[in-house]
């Protein structure tokens, strides 16, 4: 599914979510007129895959290391940086966390008489 976005190379950026797309293609370049318009109306970060997030991030940190957006805008796409940072790390932990779990059961003396040996 393709991104909604405008502007040379917005597309290219991600290729899923509709409203993640036009998200970065504004972060890309696209205008600080469609950037504020499609921040604002991004979905919420736990709404979009890892990778459709940490994609966006990417996008936001490199418009505002370009130094051609505006404050205003630039205030806009951090904000939404930290909110995306944000949910990338809190699915990490708990991405981070399952494996544990997981490994645990795997673990000599977990009472579960698995037998991780590969021989």
């Amino acid at each position: 599914m393709a991104g909604t976005s405008s502007g040379p190379g917005a597309g290219a950026a991600i290729g899923t979510g509709p409203a993640t797309g036009a998200a970065i293609g504004a972060a890309t370049g696209a205008g600080a007129a469609i950037g504020a318009s499609a921040t604002a109306a991004a979905p919420p970060p736990s709404q979009l895959t890892f990778k459709e997030a940490s994609e966006e991030l990417e996008a936001i940190v490199r418009a505002l290391e370009s130094d051609s957006v505006e404050l205003e805008e630039s205030l806009v796409r951090y904000e939404r940086g930290v909110a995306l940072l944000r949910d990338l790390r809190r699915r990490l932990a708990e991405a981070q966390q399952s494996v544990t779990v997981l490994m645990g059961e795997l673990e000599p003396g977990s009472g579960e008489g698995f037998d991780t040996n590969l021989s």
